[in-house]
Parts: C-alpha cells; structure tokens; sequence
C-alpha cells in the first residue's frame, strides 16, 4: 500500500511539474529578414536556453511563464528582451 500512495504522490508531483512549463517558438533575423543561425535565447535569470537552427527558429521551455523574460542575443548585434507572459511566439 505505501508502494502504491508513494507511485501516486511522484506521478502528482511530475504532472504538476509540467503543467507549469510552457513552450515558447519563435524565428530570429535579421534587420534584411534573414535568419540569424546560432542565436542564442536565454531565460533571464536561469540557465535555461536554446540556440537558433539554420532557419533561425528555436524552442525554449518556460518554467514560469507569468514572470518570465527571454534574452536574445548574437555577436555583433544588441541583446532583445521580450516579456513571455502571454505569448507562445516571439519573433
């Protein structure tokens, strides 16, 4: 029986885990409209980021969605914040 209520409790505990989080996706480019490939974006205040693809898309998963704030940044260019409160595309 306590097999069973500690399998419960880990499985609620997961589950509200990831409800929490929420997937942000966006495209970076440049002022000409090209994709910047390699850009980094950053959750502000963790380490928690992901790098732009050849088509200068990413996906980055938000722990705290309401409060949070992503960086973009590239060398050579001027680091972009944007709010995530309700948004699930940057661009």
């Amino acid at each position: 029986m306590k097999k069973i209520m500690l399998l419960l409790l880990m499985v609620g505990v997961l589950a509200s885990y990831s409800y929490a989080q929420k997937t942000i996706t966006g495209t970076v480019l440049d002022n000409a409209g090209e994709p910047l490939i390699g850009a980094n974006v950053v959750e502000q205040g963790t380490t928690n980021g992901a790098v732009t693809d050849l088509d200068g898309n990413f996906a980055i998963k938000i722990k705290e969605p309401e409060t949070a704030v992503i960086e973009i940044s590239y060398i050579g260019y001027d680091s972009q914040t944007f709010a995530v409160a309700l948004s699930d595309r940057i661009d």
